[in-house]
């Protein structure tokens, strides 16, 4: 097993901060960045699961379907348009996006706990380790 010194271990997270910000990833960008995702707001989107009940439209652009002897593009020809199904809402708070945004924010000030890990041994039963030490031959 290869062991790195702590010195190996700073100078490794001193690269990588070294690396975001110059790519212009820095902790106040990065800071700015999550505050926005906190207020999120999205428009859902939602379909009209009976539309075809709603009364046919004539084509204002064609007549019968037909333009300059042609089948008409807006109506592909069938002189009627297409009732759109679709209904937008109104401006809402995006709550999955906000959520996610704490959660990071949580986690990146060290707020959260770190998660527990348990070992176990086959079929569940207690790991059992042995505490062997090394030293020169005469140490026993």
């Amino acid at each position: 097993m290869t062991e790195i010194t702590k010195e190996q271990a700073n100078a490794a997270v001193s690269s990588n901060e070294q690396v975001f910000d110059a790519a212009g990833l820095t902790d106040e960008y990065m800071a700015k960045k999550l505050k926005a995702l906190t207020g999120a707001m999205e428009t859902k989107v939602f379909h009209d699961k009976d539309a075809s009940s709603h009364e046919p439209i004539k084509c204002p652009k064609c007549q019968d379907g037909l333009v300059n002897g042609k089948k008409c593009k807006l109506c592909k020809g069938t002189g009627f348009m297409q009732i759109s199904s679709v209904v937008y809402s109104k401006n809402l708070k995006a709550q999955d996006i906000r959520l996610k945004a704490l959660e990071l924010t949580y986690k990146l000030k060290g707020k959260v706990p770190a998660e527990k890990h348990e070992l176990g041994g086959p079929g569940g039963k207690p790991l059992i380790v042995e505490v062997v030490k090394f030293g020169d031959e005469n140490t026993k």
